[in-house]
């Protein structure tokens, strides 16, 4: 009894935990990143949805990471455009880091998410970005784990991380560094900011 209890109260302090700093943050994403489990396969890692409640297409490419640890983290790029398909400039992109070791119990990971470069760092729950904390995960998506970061990252960011020679970062954890097919991801997704 006791130990339910206390798990109830850690999941609920957690969840409004999340719920607040969502709130600080000020914006609820439309698109979070189903594209990435659920999306029609493209080509360069890109998968593709319509969401036609939005009208909005989201676009996901997972970038590969590599960890020191045994604890690990997924990290996807998404990016949301006006309509069907992706001829024009996002009006959205997003940074999404999962944990992929679960919360022990009674524990909570402290909320911690940054990319950096050799010459830049980009705390993406910092003050005054714009991010969700997920907590607990949507059992829909495959690879899920307990807990999430969502960001949104403006053009001369993505920019900045496309261009790179070395993109490494923490989040939930766990340090990382991105593949050489992690940073053609990146790539990628910054290329969509060209119009068409």
């Amino acid at each position: 009894m006791f130990l339910t209890t206390r798990r109830m109260l850690v999941c609920a302090a957690a969840a409004l935990f999340c719920v607040s700093a969502g709130t600080r943050a000020g914006e609820q994403f439309a698109v979070s990143g189903a594209a990435c489990d659920q999306g029609k396969a493209l080509s360069n890692g890109l998968r593709m949805l319509y969401w036609e409640s939005f009208n909005l297409t989201e676009v996901c490419v997972k970038a590969e990471t590599k960890s020191p640890s045994s604890s690990r983290v997924s990290l996807y790029l998404v990016a949301a455009f006006r309509g069907r398909g992706i001829k024009t400039v996002p009006v959205l992109v997003l940074v999404r880091a999962q944990s992929n070791a679960t919360v022990g119990e009674g524990s909570f990971r402290a909320p911690r998410f940054v990319l950096r470069t050799n010459a830049t760092q980009f705390d993406l729950i910092g003050s005054g970005r714009h991010y969700q904390l997920v907590y607990p995960c949507d059992q829909t998506q495959t690879g899920c784990s307990y807990d999430g970061v969502v960001s949104r990252v403006n053009a001369d960011e993505l920019l900045t991380l496309a261009l790179a020679r070395a993109v490494s970062g923490h989040a939930l954890g766990a340090d990382f560094e991105l593949t050489q097919s992690g940073l053609e991801a990146v790539r990628t997704v910054a290329s969509l900011m060209r119009k068409r």
